[in-house]
């Protein structure tokens, strides 16, 4: 709101904590989920975000996290960048780098290097929260299958076709093991690799999935 904007700029000479504490207060209020009313939110509020951020963030690195979501969710993928590698190296400092928080602040700033262009980038930080979530939470947890997932999309950018026909392999495995063979991510990991054995020039066994796909589908859809 521009009154909020007058006053922050008004006080924050005298009372430099008043920032901190409406960045603080601001972090806390921005939803965490992932529904589209989360999606929007966070959204709506850059006008608020960037009112206070100009003056300086001195925050802890957990509360720094929803403004890189809000920035990343907005499109301005530059700034979630330079959000996330702050939080990130807070957290390596205060969490320690197998810390939960600190994966995932990894895992956003990945996915915020890949949006803006910068996939070597975001491959090496997907293998190496690949390597932590499988250490720490196993094969098996959603995480893991997140980073899976985020790992075979750098890899389909960057053209490293067979590691990422590699990698859908284990994460088709993985699925069905998880969710059973007709859960919409199974039936997405199925997807996935046939298009990755067509580029792959492996039409016989791309067809077979599809055919497979269809068989699933019509089954779940009806």
């Amino acid at each position: 709101h521009p009154l909020v904007q007058k006053l922050l700029r008004s006080f924050s000479e005298a009372n430099p904590d008043i920032i901190t504490d409406s960045q603080s207060l601001l972090s806390l209020a921005l939803p965490a989920g992932e529904s589209s009313d989360d999606h929007a939110c966070r959204r709506t509020s850059i006008m608020h975000l960037r009112s206070t951020v100009e003056y300086g963030i001195k925050l802890h690195p957990r509360l720094l996290y929803p403004f890189g979501r809000a920035y990343a969710d907005a499109g301005m993928h530059l700034d979630s960048c330079r959000i996330f590698e702050t939080a990130v190296e807070g957290m390596k400092r205060l969490l320690g780098p197998e810390h939960p928080d600190t994966l995932m602040t990894m895992h956003n700033l990945a996915n915020s290097y890949r949006d803006l262009g910068r996939a070597t980038e975001a491959l090496s930080l997907n293998e190496q929260v690949l390597a932590l979530r499988k250490q720490i939470l196993g094969s098996q947890h959603p995480r893991t299958l997140q980073s899976m997932s985020n790992l075979a999309a750098c890899y389909r950018i960057l053209g490293y076709t067979a590691q990422e026909v590699d990698l859908q392999v284990q994460m088709l495995e993985l699925r069905r093991q998880v969710h059973g063979p007709e859960h919409s991510d199974t039936l997405q990991s199925i997807s996935n690799l046939a298009v990755s054995y067509m580029d792959l020039g492996r039409v016989s066994e791309a067809l077979l999935l599809t055919d497979q796909l269809l068989e699933l589908r019509q089954r779940v859809l009806g």
